[in-house]
């Protein structure tokens, strides 16, 4: 006997120094999990911030294109004397603007020019391009030839039937987006003019305003890209990292070999019962419990049980559990309703279970959760089947 008491003391040592190692060898599984999901956390984040870099924090130039263009009153002299042309011209110039913020421009000109030589101009006021979006800009110019009369090559262009004109024209704005930086629309194609230098309103501001303008701009920009990643953190917490209790319920009920004697001494019943028990869990990680049981009452007195083994319910899914629960009255034939109540057609038990697990969200953060489960569950004696049951 003393034996085989050291022995079992002997085993359960070896159990327990297993047990031991068998921990110490999944630790650095676990700290490498860890640090595995913490870099892809760092990745995710880098690419929201590259992403939000190339997108809304890149800067692009407007593009300045002529659109559309009409001409009207068309007169012209082609004698090599005096050769002279006249027209008038209605276009349309697009301003696409592709930044995530509006494109404000001052007042500028268009210019046509033959050969070098001024023969037009336009002027287009200021205003703005929204983000996103094509701004159109309808402008009349008068052409004429009064500076290039003396141009030799002038007589026989006219002759030839084709006069070709170079146009010109620059915006000069700021795109209101998240970075401090001036952008300039180019000239419109074809030309040939070098581009003019516009001094703006900024030019006559004091350096030192403007650095504080830029200073309170990066600020600003700054607050907007963290409350821009407390936004995301915080969706996150509130979806992924918000553990929430799964739910343990009865999803159906059968009966079978139902039998009862209300008339013994004692009275008496047995049955069995065949559930399908469903464990939903909603989290984004999954739930692992441990062993249970599933308890039958009359009138608070235990009259069957089931066990449930350990398992797992996959993240988002819901686990069926089918279950079979022997049902017997031999612990309930004292209670003085039970003939009464097997005599009435209708019996009433009573269900409680309880799952006890840890719900693991990456396999880094493990929850403790413990769903219930109660239910009452009437049975039709008379027609041998369940009619009905209600859980909360």
């Amino acid at each position: 006997m003393a034996e085989k008491e050291s022995s079992n003391i002997a085993q359960q040592k070896s159990d327990v120094e297993s047990a031991t190692m068998h921990s110490e060898e999944l630790r650095p599984k676990k700290s490498m999990k860890c640090l595995a999901y913490v870099a892809a956390f760092a990745v995710f984040l880098t690419v929201i911030i590259i992403l939000f870099s190339l997108t809304i924090m890149r800067v692009r130039d407007p593009k300045h294109r002529l659109s559309s263009i009409g001409v009207e009153g068309i007169t012209f002299n082609s004698s090599a004397a005096s050769p002279s042309f006249s027209m008038r011209f209605d276009a349309a110039v697009a301003v696409k603007n592709t930044n995530f913020g509006q494109f404000k421009f001052d007042n500028s000109t268009i210019k046509l020019a033959y050969k070098g030589t001024n023969v037009g101009e336009a002027i287009i006021a200021k205003a703005q391009a929204r983000a996103r979006s094509t701004k159109r800009i309808e402008v009349l110019v008068g052409v004429s030839s009064n500076n290039v009369s003396s141009n030799s090559a002038l007589a026989s262009d006219i002759n030839s039937g084709i006069l070709t004109l170079t146009s010109h024209g620059r915006l000069d704005g700021k795109p209101t987006t998240m970075a401090d930086k001036d952008q300039q629309v180019h000239r419109m194609e074809p030309t040939t003019a070098e581009p003019k230098t516009y001094v703006g309103s900024a030019s006559v501001q004091s350096e030192e305003l403007r650095r504080r303008k830029k200073g309170m701009k990066c600020l600003a920009y700054v607050a907007a890209f963290a409350i821009f990643l407390t936004a995301i953190i915080l969706a996150l917490a509130v979806t992924v990292m918000n553990i929430k209790n799964p739910k343990f319920r009865l999803h159906s009920i059968d009966v079978e070999d139902l039998s009862f004697s209300p008339s013994t001494t004692p009275p008496s019943f047995s049955m069995r019962l065949d559930a399908e028990l469903a464990v939903k869990n909603t989290n984004f990680g999954h739930y692992k419990y441990e062993n249970s049981t599933i308890t039958l009452a009359y009138r608070a007195t235990k009259v069957g049980e089931a066990l449930i083994s350990k398992g797992r319910a996959r993240a988002r899914s819901t686990k069926e559990i089918e279950v079979t629960v022997d049902v017997t009255s031999s612990n309930a034939s004292s209670n003085s309703n039970l003939a009464s109540d097997l005599n009435s057609g209708i019996l009433t038990l009573t269900s409680h279970g309880e799952l006890s697990g840890k719900v693991h969200l990456m396999e880094v953060f493990k929850k403790k959760k413990a769903p219930q489960m109660n239910c009452n569950i009437n049975i039709d004696l008379v027609k041998k089947e369940i009619q009905d049951w209600n859980c909360n």
